[in-house]
């Protein structure tokens, strides 16, 4: 096993053990879950921002560089839009059973 899965699942263990651990029904851990995850997603994203920045303004007139910093910046958006989608998900869900 390499340490990118290793990270992967521990990261996840994380999220998810305290959200299974203190949660009293199926609504209540989803609930748990979907703010743990709001808690490290959105965090993430700033930094994620933060550094896709820099890597652009520090590329000056690299090509490379700016194309690795473009391709960052569709990432985290990416990620950002599926942070959101996955809160609108289980608001949803949470409206039409809970």
């Amino acid at each position: 096993m390499n340490k990118k899965t290793l990270i992967s699942i521990l990261s996840g263990a994380v999220l998810v053990l305290p959200a299974v651990a203190a949660a009293t029904s199926l609504g209540d851990m989803a609930g748990k879950l979907k703010s743990n995850l709001l808690l490290l997603g959105i965090p993430l994203a700033t930094i994620g921002f933060v550094i896709v920045g820099f890597v652009y303004v520090s590329a000056s007139a690299n090509p490379s560089k700016m194309a690795a910093a473009k391709e960052g910046l569709v990432a985290v958006i990416i990620g950002v839009v599926i942070l959101i989608l996955a809160a609108g998900a289980y608001e949803f869900v949470n409206g039409l059973f809970f």
